[in-house]
């Protein structure tokens, strides 16, 4: 996914603040006419998202005005998620964290995020939290704007993985009404989570302390 912003909007806004950074993208993106897929295009060899190597979908987020909307760090009053949805979480202003069943086929996921639309349709106005990412583990993507990152986007393809409330197609181009559903959960092509040995990781932490050969390196 990439995401632009016009400078004049916000002159002292950072880039690498990606925090800042994509709260200001949610406070001004219009879902209906904002979102550019491309999809069957290559991909990085390292990005696993897809089931072909090298070949899969990007999303352009591509925002510019005043803001449209003010993100708010709470759920509105009465708020609920259909049954096999559960643990919503704020990640950060205006975007939230819940867990869904296991992914199992894109069919059978398809039909649960429908589900989820329906449910959220019935409720309050999305507006103040536009953004719902649906994971396996709603504490780890919650727990640092890393962790969201990371979950969000390394383990959803555009073209497969997004969703939202009212979408449809008007002449050749999607969009939506808020919020905007991504399904990051882990699908069964997906590369198994690099996890470090506790004894290795132990070993290089000597060699990167004062004196040692790695020391000021890590």
């Amino acid at each position: 996914m990439r995401k632009i912003c016009a400078h004049e909007d916000n002159p002292g806004l950072n880039v690498k603040d990606e925090k800042a950074f994509f709260i200001h993208m949610l406070e001004r993106i219009d879902f209906e006419s904002d979102l550019h897929f491309f999809t069957k295009t290559t991909m990085d060899t390292l990005d696993y998202s897809t089931q072909n190597i090298n070949l899969g979908s990007k999303l352009v987020m591509a925002a510019a005005g005043e803001k449209r909307r003010h993100l708010k760090s709470e759920f509105p009053q009465y708020f609920s998620l259909p049954e096999e949805f559960k643990h919503p979480k704020i990640a950060a202003p205006g975007m939230v964290v819940l867990e869904g069943p296991d992914f199992k086929t894109y069919l059978k996921g398809k039909i649960q995020i429908n589900r989820l639309k329906k449910h959220l349709q019935t409720q309050a106005d999305f507006e103040t939290l536009p953004l719902f990412v649906v994971v396996d583990d709603a504490d780890f993507a919650a727990k640092s704007f890393s962790n969201f990152l990371w979950v969000t986007f390394l383990r959803s393809n555009p073209s497969h993985d997004i969703y939202g409330v009212n979408e449809k197609i008007v002449f050749k181009h999607w969009g939506c009404n808020p919020p905007l559903i991504i399904d990051a959960r882990i699908k069964p092509f997906h590369a198994d989570p690099l996890v470090s040995d506790k004894k290795v990781a132990e070993k290089v932490d000597v060699l990167g302390k004062r004196g040692g050969p790695l020391f000021g390196i890590i």
